[in-house]
């Protein structure tokens, strides 16, 4: 097997003492354990010249919009540099600052319109050793003095005024369920006789910082199921759904993948539910995949949510930036293997064991849910629409484009190369599409605040053509 060899040992040992383990403890040991999972690595992961590109690391121009928005939540929320030092400055909170550029963007935007200590904190929690060193690195060689500290857990970054997440939650250990007819459900896999089994240290109890799998259960631990770390009776919730032949209902099952050693290698295999509160989110949405299909649940992303409701100030913002969109679209049928890939060295990878500890795991974020379970937690709905709307009502194509293709038709090689990374945060055809944006709420019960970000209708992107022309005319 490829990957980092400790990890591995680590399943192995687990899956042996316990039987095959959901995708989702899987997920979760192979990105955030804290010794040997995937953001434990000391080498670069993001930017050109680790796995994988994210918007922050595509170019400053997206932390300097998104800076536009907070900016006018501050101004909502009473906090203006005009008005002297405030008794307590304004807090923001990020969760998951990945290389620390959205950070760094952002704070240098902040202090060019005169937020600096004293009005301003800025609060990061990630679990990652090796990031937190990248992000401190990055922040203080571009402003020393910034009003930045690093905290273990959200909770003891409250009360926080503005809550960022950027591609933290589609980071999240997800449940991978399966709805079959129950004549046609998959029968539970044996322990498989070709098992290779390399002395290793013991497995963890959970992987720590991050948001924790399932791991109750008795499977494995007396030889009665070769189901462990979580696996629940085979009566799943919702045994019988809403299918219909004539007049007959017709029994079906929901099951859930599970990780497993066949052949010297990791594979899925089909067991009992391991976790009640996947079915109930998709059974409250209304979503009902067809036979077979795949649907990977991320019920952490709730627990993250609940998290952040406990540190809020009174009056509070929450901006959820990642990949996915609404709960039709994440779980549409024309996705019947689900949303799991990994990234490696810039290259996308449909195999999620292809180097477990070594590459990054990511599945798609229903928003739905977060919307559903916000209200539940007293959050208003301000809008939900993809990135590239979102950044073209900041400003993003007449503030950071067009001076870009000025300077690009002007013959300026540099300011072309810096276009087209602009171009791709919001265009269609880049991210402008497959990411987007939920803003929330708290402390405005009877009127919304009208928010520059989430308006509708939004600009309609100009295409690079069109923006050089229009450069050339503006001349």
């Amino acid at each position: 097997m490829q990957g980092n060899p400790a990890l591995i040992r680590l399943l192995l040992n687990e899956i042996r003492r316990q039987g095959a383990i959901p995708f989702a403890r899987y997920m979760d040991l192979a990105l955030h354990h804290p010794e040997h999972g995937y953001y434990a690595q000391g080498r670069p992961l993001i930017g050109r010249e680790g796995d994988f590109l994210t918007a922050p690391s595509f170019h400053p121009a997206f932390g300097r919009t998104i800076w536009r928005q907070v900016r006018e939540m501050l101004h909502i929320l009473g906090f203006s540099p005009r008005r002297g030092l405030p008794a307590r400055p304004a807090r923001i909170l990020e969760i998951g600052a990945g290389g620390g550029h959205l950070a760094r963007d952002l704070l240098l935007a902040a202090r060019s319109d005169g937020y600096g200590p004293g009005h301003l904190e800025y609060v990061i929690v990630d679990e990652s050793s090796p990031l937190q060193e990248r992000q401190r690195d990055l922040i203080t060689a571009a402003w020393p003095e910034a009003p930045v500290r690093w905290v273990p857990r959200v909770e003891q970054a409250g009360p926080v005024h503005v809550v960022l997440m950027n591609e933290l939650m589609s980071a999240f250990p997800v449940h991978r369920l399966v709805r079959r007819p129950a004549r046609q459900a998959a029968p539970a896999a044996s322990s498989p006789a070709d098992t290779v089994l390399p002395a290793g240290r013991q497995a963890a109890a959970g992987a720590t910082g991050g948001p924790a799998a399932s791991s109750g259960g008795n499977g494995g631990a007396n030889g009665s199921s070769p189901f462990g770390s979580g696996a629940g009776s085979d009566q799943a919730p919702d045994r019988w759904g809403p299918e219909r032949s004539g007049d007959h209902r017709q029994p079906f099952e929901w099951r859930e993948l599970y990780v497993t050693v066949q052949g010297g290698r990791f594979v899925q295999v089909e067991g009992p539910v391991s976790e009640p509160r996947a079915v109930a989110i998709l059974r409250e949405e209304g979503i009902e995949p067809q036979p077979g299909q795949i649907v990977d649940v991320n019920v952490g992303a709730g627990d993250m949510l609940r998290a952040i409701a406990g540190v809020l100030a009174r009056r509070a913002f929450v901006i959820t930036i990642d990949y996915g969109g609404p709960a039709e679209v994440v779980y549409s049928p024309q996705r019947p293997r689900g949303t799991v890939r990994g990234y490696y060295r810039q290259r996308l990878l449909d195999d999620p064991f292809a180097r477990p500890g070594e590459q990054d795991i990511t599945a798609d974020l229903d928003f739905t849910y977060l919307q559903r379970l916000g209200r539940r937690l007293g959050l208003r709905d301000l809008g939900l629409l993809p990135q590239g709307a979102f950044l073209l009502n900041l400003g993003i194509e007449e503030e950071e484009a067009l001076p870009l293709a000025r300077r690009a038709w002007q013959g300026d090689l540099e300011a072309d190369q810096a276009l087209q990374r602009v171009y791709a945060l919001y265009a269609p055809e880049g991210l402008g599409e497959s990411f987007w944006v939920l803003v929330q709420a708290r402390g405005f019960r009877w009127r919304a605040p009208r928010l520059q970000g989430v308006r509708v209708p939004w600009p309609e992107p100009k295409s690079l053509a069109e923006l050089l022309a229009l450069a050339r005319d503006q001349r």
